[in-house]
């Protein structure tokens, strides 16, 4: 969705779904339409105001005590697709801290996903 061709760190590839990946993240959530996804990221610290419900992105920050902050939107990006083509459910980025996560933020994380994926 208003995919366009990025170069350098946001390489996208030579078109929409071009990339193997892609497709089969497309075909899975096109058969799924789940409710809640969630893309995670690195390094940004960060969970992104994706475009999804803000109410569910305000909750998994505060539940994994990162921030919540709108990042640059990019053109062709899946979780705007995916907010886009499924309205009823959320789609949003969350930006992981530099580096390995420890056992502790890992488990907090795991329980902040499912925190969200069962309200």
């Amino acid at each position: 969705w208003r995919w366009q061709r990025l170069r350098g760190l946001s390489d996208s590839g030579p078109g929409a779904l071009s990339e193997p990946e892609t497709r089969i993240a497309y075909r899975l959530i096109s058969r799924l339409h789940p409710d809640i996804s969630i893309w995670f990221h690195q390094h940004l610290d960060v969970v992104d105001e994706s475009g999804g419900s803000l109410a569910i992105e305000r909750h998994f920050a505060a539940l994994t005590d990162l921030r919540l902050a709108r990042l640059p939107r990019e053109p062709g990006s899946f979780v705007g697709w995916e907010n886009h083509r499924f309205r009823a459910g959320t789609a949003f980025v969350v930006e992981l801290p530099a580096g390995t996560l420890d056992s502790v933020t890992a488990a907090r994380f795991a329980r902040a996903v499912v925190a969200v994926t069962q309200r």
